[in-house]
């Protein structure tokens, strides 16, 4: 036989006294026969017991809404580059100026071109710089994990001059002529990581 159970509103409404004289009659009468809904309304009591003699206060309505406030320009507002990053400072380990080029490494045929490698495990950055009109040229390519690394841009920054280019699929980039000089290039990718080339003589 099947049997109707109340819905679980009418045994809250149970719990809380707010049903008439004859729906709470019913229900009762149900209830004292019915283990199961007894449960749900022993629960019911107990938890409305406990809820109205909760005393903590919220906190107040400026704080949350600080707070709200301050969640949501941290998760929305922000451009791509305030986040904190992991900076990592490249290390020469190789100057074509003062040494035979690697094997796999590129050569060009003007002596006045530099070829250098940087190594800021677990990458390493190949760095061309030759003399042009304008200055000096630097072109490079981020080698090692490629495959962790989306998308990324490149910034030479001096005393009087900034420029900047991203990176190719590849991770290859070629940046504008600069005049001779010393610069600090910087590599950002995928907004979580930096290589960073303190001092990078130009033509000096």
């Amino acid at each position: 036989m099947t049997i109707s159970h109340p819905p679980f509103d009418r045994l809250a409404d149970l719990a809380e006294g707010l049903l008439g004289a004859a729906d709470r009659t019913a229900v009762e009468r149900h209830v004292s026969t019915c283990s199961r809904c007894a449960d749900d309304v022993a629960w019911l009591i107990h938890t409305i017991g406990l809820m109205r003699s909760d005393d903590t206060e919220s906190a107040p309505e400026h704080v949350i809404n600080r707070a709200v406030r301050l969640f949501n320009t941290h998760t929305t507002s922000e451009p791509r580059s305030a986040g904190i990053m992991e900076r990592l400072v490249a290390i020469m380990r190789f100057d074509s100026a003062h040494a035979v080029p690697a094997f796999g490494l590129r050569v060009g045929t003007d002596e006045s071109s530099r070829q250098l490698l940087f190594d800021a495990q677990p990458y390493e950055l190949e760095l061309r710089m030759r003399p042009m009109a304008g200055g000096w040229s630097v072109a490079g390519q981020l080698l090692g994990p490629a495959e962790t690394v989306d998308y990324g841009e490149v910034e030479l920054v001096g005393d009087e001059t900034r420029v900047q280019t991203r990176l190719s699929d590849l991770l290859e980039f070629n940046l504008p002529a600069v005049p001779s000089g010393t610069y600090r290039l910087e590599l950002r990718f995928d907004d979580e990581r930096a290589i960073e080339i303190p001092a990078l003589e130009l033509g000096t």
